[in-house]
């Protein structure tokens, strides 16, 4: 429970009536020369005495009533941060289930998915390279496709896309012109490129691409890259790929 509201009260007022305490103490007749010399020094101890402890309780209580607002603050963006993981985890695992779709269907293993700001899920799609004949039918230029079908890019900017492998720079290209803001992936394309043992024809991360952007894209990954992997596997072996056939 928060307390902070209470103690900060408690504090001002002790301040406050301890400061109109001292007052009256400052106007008593004790500081006329009506009044023997004992009483006035009597007096002045009581002040000098009064005052510290005014301001040590009083001041006390409201540095510990802020205190406990900015720890809870704190508290809260920890939890924040917290949930967020969570739902990075959960749609970084289902864009890995989508890839292993697109894997069964015949084409090449990876999934996006794209989230609102609320953690619902909006849209998913799959790699279609080889059903639909389609050297751009990567899993998030097809997602991008769907989101500027069906929803505007004001909305799209406080949405993320979570992918199975980092976006190639065609996908973030496309991510950047459809303004979704947060990218979240699994498989860092530096190591999807070492796992095939082939040389892109544009080596190009998708930080480095969006940090060419008139705008903020937040970048979050590689994040669960084992199970990222596991997709891949085998699946390229059975092939012969060159770069030109992602």
């Amino acid at each position: 429970m928060n307390n902070d509201g209470p103690r900060m009260f408690l504090g001002c007022l002790i301040l406050i009536v301890g400061s109109f305490f001292v007052f009256i103490l400052w106007l008593s007749p004790g500081w006329s020369e009506s009044y023997d010399e004992q009483y006035t020094t009597a007096t002045y101890i009581a002040i000098a005495v009064l005052i510290p402890l005014i301001l040590l309780i009083g001041g006390g209580l409201l540095m510990s009533g802020n205190s406990d607002t900015q720890s809870l603050r704190l508290n809260q963006k920890d939890s924040d941060k917290d949930i967020m993981n969570e739902i990075d985890i959960k749609y970084i695992r289902l864009a890995i289930e989508v890839a292993q779709q697109a894997r069964d269907k015949g084409n090449h293993p990876f999934g996006s998915v794209l989230v609102d700001r609320d953690g619902k899920l909006l849209l998913q799609a799959e790699n279609t390279v080889i059903t639909e004949r389609d050297c751009t039918g990567h899993a998030e230029t097809n997602l991008m496709r769907l989101a500027s079908k069906h929803f505007d890019s004001d909305f799209l900017a406080s949405g993320t896309l979570y992918t199975s492998t980092e976006p190639c720079s065609m996908c973030a290209s496309a991510i950047v012109w459809g303004n979704v803001r947060r990218i979240v992936f699994g498989l860092s394309g530096k190591d999807f490129h070492e796992l095939m043992g082939i040389e892109v024809t544009l080596q190009l991360s998708c930080r480095e691409l969006f940090a060419t952007a008139n705008r903020d894209i937040e970048v979050v990954g590689p994040m669960l890259e084992e199970d990222a992997i596991k997709v891949h596997e085998g699946f390229w072996n059975e092939r012969k790929i060159d770069a030109n056939n992602l």
